[in-house]
C-alpha cells in the first residue's frame, strides 16, 4: 500500500520506542553442582562470550545478583581491580547496561522498619551493616553518593537492584533507599521487585499484620505503601500465572489479570503520563506442595509477553536466565533459558519472541490500557476463568469493533494513544497455550473505517477491510494489535 496516497494513516515506522529487557540471574561463576547424586564442577561462565550471548538473545540490561556483589570500601574492594569493573567493561563493549548489586546499598533495603533515626542492634540485625543507622535522610543521601562515586561514571552503569520481593515490614527502608538514590542522582535507575498477589500469602506480608491468607484489598495496601514510601510511579513485579496442580493438571492463576489491572491503575494514578510497570516472566519449574510453575514453551513465552503488554506493561524481564546452582533438585527442575551447566534450554525460543516483541513495542508502547472485552464460543469453551468478575475494566462494547467471530476464546484489550488520538485493539488467543489451539478470528469494524494497521509477531502491515471485516488466524498465546482508520 502506498502510504503517500493515504491520509491520517497511523504510522509508527520511525518510532524509536523499545522494551527494556532484562533477566535474572546473570551468567554463573564457578560452582559445584549435584546432579543425580554426582558432584560436578562447572567453569566460571562470567565471560565476555557468555555476556554477548545474553545480548544476542535480545536482552539490553544485565541484572547482577548476590554472587556478583560489590562491597567497595566495606571489604576493602578496589573498584579498578574488581569483578564488577570487568563486567561493566564487557557490557560497554557488547552494548549492555548493568543494574548492579552493591551489597552496601542492597543490605540497607533489607532492613525491617526505617533507616532514619534507627538504632543498630547487633544481635537482631546480624549481617546488616552497622552503617544502617542514619540520623537524617540527608545523611543517607550522602552515603549513597559515597557508594556511587566508585562506578557512577562508567558508561555501562545503569542503576541498582534492591531487596527482592520486600514484605510490608521492609517497605519503609526500601522506600528510603529508593528516594535517597534518586536524590543522589535522579538519572540512576532503581529496580525493586515486588511480589505478586497470591491468595496463599499471609496477610501480614502485604499489610504488616494478620496471620491468614491475604485478599486483593490487602495487596492494594502493599502497592500503595510502596508508591508512597518510594515516591515512585514505577513498579517492577513478579507474576507467574501458568501453573500445574498437585494432580498434574495445568491451569492459569485466577487473579493474574486483576493483579495486572491493579498495578496499572496505581501507577497511572500516581503519574498518568510517566507511570509504568515491568512484569517478570518465569521460565523455571518451581514446585510447591499444592501447585507448581510449569516449564515453558515458545507459545507460553509469547502468551505471557502479549498479555503483559496488552494490560499496560512497559518493560519485561525473565526469571530465570541462568538456573540457580544452589537450589535443591527437589525444588527446581532447572528449566531455564540457560541451565546451570551453561546449556541452552529455552534460549532459542526466548530469542525468537524477544525479537518479535521489539517490533510490537514500537507501536504498542505508545498506547495506554483502557479496558477488556472477552469473547468465547460456549460450544468449545467455558470462557477464561481468570477474567471473571472484573467489572471495573470490563467493556460491554468495544465501539470501533462491532462484531467478533471466533471458534474458541479471545481477549480484546482496548488501548489509547493520547498523543495521536488513536484507539488500538490487542487481540489475543487467550486459550491456555498448553492446549496448542488455533483459532480463526474475524473482527468487523464500524463502517467509518476502511483499513487497519495490523501488527503480528513484530511485523506491521496495512490491510484493506472487506465489508468492514479483518480476518486472521492465531495459535494460543499469539496476538494481533490492530488500529482501524
Amino acid at each position: 500500500m502506498n502510504k503517500s496516497k493515504m491520509k491520517n494513516i497511523p504510522d509508527y515506522s520511525s518510532d524509536t520506542k523499545r522494551l527494556n529487557m532484562f533477566a535474572y540471574i546473570a551468567p554463573l561463576g564457578k560452582n559445584v553442582l549435584t546432579i543425580n547424586g554426582i558432584q560436578q564442577e562447572t567453569p566460571d561462565f562470567r565471560t565476555k562470550e557468555r555476556y554477548q550471548e545474553y545480548k544476542d538473545c535480545g536482552f539490553d540490561i544485565l541484572l547482577l545478583d548476590s554472587d556478583n556483589a560489590y562491597w567497595g570500601d566495606e571489604k576493602n574492594e578496589d573498584f579498578n581491580t574488581s569483578l564488577l569493573k570487568k563486567q561493566l567493561d564487557w557490557a560497554e563493549e557488547i552494548g549492555l547496561k548493568v543494574l548492579i548489586y552493591d551489597a552496601r546499598i542492597y543490605i540497607l533495603s533489607k532492613v525491617e522498619g526505617t533507616l532514619i533515626g534507627r538504632k543498630f542492634e547487633a544481635e537482631k540485625d546480624g549481617e546488616i551493616l552497622s552503617k544502617n543507622y542514619f540520623a537524617s535522610f540527608d545523611e543517607l543521601v550522602e552515603y549513597v553518593k559515597h557508594c556511587l562515586k566508585d562506578y557512577r561514571n562508567h558508561p555501562a552503569f545503569l542503576g541498582y537492584t534492591l531487596f527482592d520481593e520486600p514484605t510490608y515490614a521492609r517497605l519503609d527502608a526500601t522506600g528510603e533507599v529508593y528516594r535517597a538514590i534518586k536524590a543522589a542522582d535522579k538519572t540512576v535507575e532503581v529496580q525493586s521487585e515486588l511480589a505478586c498477589y497470591l491468595w496463599s500469602t499471609p496477610k501480614s506480608y502485604f499489610t504488616g499484620e494478620g496471620e491468614f491468607g491475604a485478599t486483593l484489598k490487602d495487596y492494594d495496601v502493599y502497592l500503595k505503601k510502596f508508591l508512597e514510601v518510594s515516591d515512585s510511579a514505577y513498579i517492577d513485579y513478579d507474576s507467574y500465572p501458568l501453573l500445574r496442580n498437585k494432580g498434574g493438571t495445568a491451569f492459569i492463576y485466577e487473579d493474574y489479570v486483576k493483579n495486572m489491572q491493579m498495578i496499572n491503575k496505581r501507577v497511572k494514578e500516581k503519574d498518568p503520563v510517566n507511570g509504568g510497570w515491568t512484569m517478570t516472566i518465569a521460565s523455571s519449574d518451581l514446585v510447591f506442595p499444592i501447585i507448581s510453575l510449569r516449564t515453558l514453551t515458545e507459545r507460553d513465552v509469547r502468551w505471557l509477553a502479549n498479555m503483559a503488554l496488552s494490560f499496560g506493561a512497559k518493560n519485561l524481564s525473565y526469571y530465570t536466565y541462568w538456573a540457580f546452582p544452589k537450589q535443591s533438585s527437589k525444588a527446581y527442575t532447572t528449566q531455564s533459558i540457560i541451565s546451570a551447566n551453561g546449556e541452552k534450554q529455552l534460549y532459542d525460543e526466548v530469542k525468537k519472541v524477544n525479537a518479535e516483541l521489539q517490533g510490537l513495542a514500537k507501536v504498542i508502547l505508545n498506547f495506554d490500557y483502557v479496558g477488556t472485552a472477552y469473547y468465547w464460543n460456549p460450544c468449545y469453551s467455558l470462557g477464561p476463568l481468570y477474567l471473571k468478575g472484573l467489572e471495573e475494566y470490563e467493556l460491554k462494547s468495544l465501539g470501533d469493533i462491532v462484531d467478533v467471530e471466533l471458534c474458541d476464546q479471545v481477549i480484546i484489550n482496548k488501548m489509547y494513544d493520547r498523543q495521536k488520538g488513536l484507539y488500538g485493539y490487542m487481540v489475543i488467543n487467550s486459550v491456555d497455550p498448553i492446549n496448542k489451539t488455533i483459532d480463526d478470528i474475524t473482527l468487523k469494524f464500524d463502517k467509518k473505517f476502511s483499513k487497519v494497521l495490523a501488527v503480528n509477531r513484530g511485523n506491521s502491515e496495512y490491510v484493506t477491510l472487506k465489508d468492514g471485516k479483518f480476518s486472521f488466524r492465531l495459535e494460543s498465546g499469539d496476538s494481533y494489535f490492530v488500529i482501524p482508520f
